[in-house]
């Protein structure tokens, strides 16, 4: 072997050895956790807004574009409240105009989402959006 394919072996292992010596973890860092509680979004809260916004979407005339519940951002879960509402909020959007069409969907939701939300974390083999 000539001294420059030793150098280059020597280097490699250098460099291996430094990547090794660095500890793996698949924990989630503090920073992490800590950053995403902090920001205080209540799941509820953001399941019934997600499903008041949809429900007054797809009640506005000509804004149907046929975007299914995944383009939409939804889990099936979030897409049975949200089709589960649109009746009573159609008939609500037709003697009561749109926005009130929306804050009944948003007032409905709260109590649907929090029992959906409830039901999932008590199954957590399922994960949102995917049938069991």
């Amino acid at each position: 072997m000539g001294p420059r394919r030793i150098s280059l072996i020597a280097i490699a292992l250098l460099l291996c050895s430094g990547c090794a010596a660095q500890p793996r973890s698949t924990a989630p860092s503090p920073t992490a956790t800590a950053t995403a509680t902090a920001t205080g979004v209540d799941p509820v809260e953001e399941c019934a807004g997600s499903v008041g916004y949809w429900v007054r979407y797809l009640l506005t005339p000509g804004s149907d574009m046929g975007l299914d519940y995944q383009e939409m951002g939804l889990s099936s879960g979030e897409n049975n409240i949200v089709q589960s509402l649109i009746p009573a909020a159609r008939s609500t959007a037709q003697r009561q105009g749109l926005p009130a069409a929306q804050a009944y969907a948003l007032a409905q939701a709260r109590p649907r989402c929090r029992s959906y939300l409830v039901a999932l974390a008590a199954s957590p083999g399922s994960a949102p959006g995917w049938p069991k």
